[in-house]
This record gives structure tokens, sequence and C-alpha cells, in this order.
């Protein structure tokens, strides 16, 4: 089955190009079938510096929203576009590229193993 992910960047200073991947949102085309995976504590990254502690909290915020949208009538297309549109701050949002798998959770474990440990 086809899926589309975005991968999560932790980007503390905008003016250096330094970033890391700290996870990654999956979606079936039907947006019903919906997971992410995230870096749960600072120590699972090379540390850049910046507001680690804030970067953590965020993204378990947004792995709630990402949670909700499964079980609501939210589109997870919109709403990942809503953050890439304002991922202006130390987390940014790529655009959506493509990825086969049998389930989203599957792919995003796929993914985060490939990308992000």
């Amino acid at each position: 089955m086809l899926y589309y992910y975005w991968t999560v960047r932790y980007v503390p200073d905008t003016v250096r190009p330094t970033t890391v991947g700290v996870g990654v949102v999956v979606s079936s085309q039907s947006t019903l079938d919906v997971a992410c995976k995230f870096i749960t504590t600072p120590s699972d990254i090379v540390d850049i510096g910046g507001p680690q502690e804030n970067m953590i909290e965020s993204l378990k915020d947004i792995e709630k929203e990402i949670s909700n949208i499964g079980v609501s009538s939210k589109n997870i297309y919109t709403y990942m576009d809503r953050l890439i549109r304002n991922s202006n701050g130390i987390l940014q949002f790529d655009n959506p590229r493509s990825a086969s798998g049998s389930s989203s959770e599957e792919v995003a474990h796929e993914l985060y193993d490939r990308m992000i440990a």
C-alpha cells in the first residue's frame, strides 16, 4: 500500500545549517491509517544545543494531535500542511514523500529506524 511520510527536524538555531531528524509522521492516502514516531528524550539525538526540553514537549503535543486525528474527522494532510507553513521555530517539517508498506505503523517504525535512530 502507498503511504506518505513527513520528516521532522530539530533546528535549534535557524541561522546555523545544523539540523537533526527527530521523527516521522506517516499516513495512508485515505488518511484513516496514521502513525508517528518521535524521539522521546534529548539523549536520543546528537547534542546540537538549543532548547531540547521544549522540543520534546512540542513533539509530545504533536503526537497527541496526530493520535486524535486518527479517530476524528480532521485531515492529517491539512494538519501537516499547517505545520509545514508555520515551521519556522525549533521544529521544521519536510514536504511529504511516498513510501510503501503494509501499515502506517510499520512504515513509521521502518523510516524512524533508517533515518532517525
